[in-house]
């Protein structure tokens, strides 16, 4: 493997490796990174990825969302995954958006919501939010931004399923 280097990158235009990064001024890169083709992230509130972070192929990651008016930082702590094709945007109380450190996003996530460090992180179907510790324990929930924030910011060793269905 070749020894990584700090890119130049230029506003709004694709790197040598075919992501962008619109707001360059508000954006902040970490050693090691990865970052796959396709990726587009929009700085504007700011957005930075800590070191040794890996973010698959054609992902998004918003500071502003136009669409529900929602605005504020994202912070990717080290050694965080982030699944093809997921995106990211703007908590809705415009606080910082965190990633936390060694958590894992899977494949076409949605993320609103900080996810904890050492947490894998997987959307099932477009209503539900599954959360699993690296020991295996399990954490599923219906999506409701006050439900889900809850579950989130309270982890406890429990497994709650619902059914779209309910």
């Amino acid at each position: 493997m070749t020894e990584w280097k700090q890119l130049v990158i230029k506003d709004g235009e694709p790197t040598k490796w075919g992501w962008v990064v619109k707001n360059i001024q508000n954006f902040r890169l970490g050693k090691n990174t990865d970052i796959g083709y396709g990726t587009y992230i929009q700085a504007k509130n700011g957005v930075i990825i800590e070191d040794n972070v890996k973010i698959a192929a054609h992902c998004s990651i918003y500071s502003e969302n136009t669409i529900d008016n929602t605005r504020g930082s994202i912070l990717i702590k080290e050694n965080a995954c982030i699944g093809a094709n997921s995106v990211i945007l703007p908590r809705k109380d415009g606080g910082l958006l965190t990633i936390g450190k060694n958590a894992k996003v899977g494949a076409l996530s949605l993320v609103k919501h900080n996810i904890p460090s050492n947490l894998i992180f997987i959307q099932k179907r477009y209503s539900y939010y599954i959360f699993r510790t690296q020991e295996q324990d399990i954490y599923e929930q219906k999506f409701s931004s006050d439900f889900s924030y809850q579950l989130v910011n309270n982890l406890k060793p429990l497994y709650l399923k619902y059914s779209s269905m309910n």
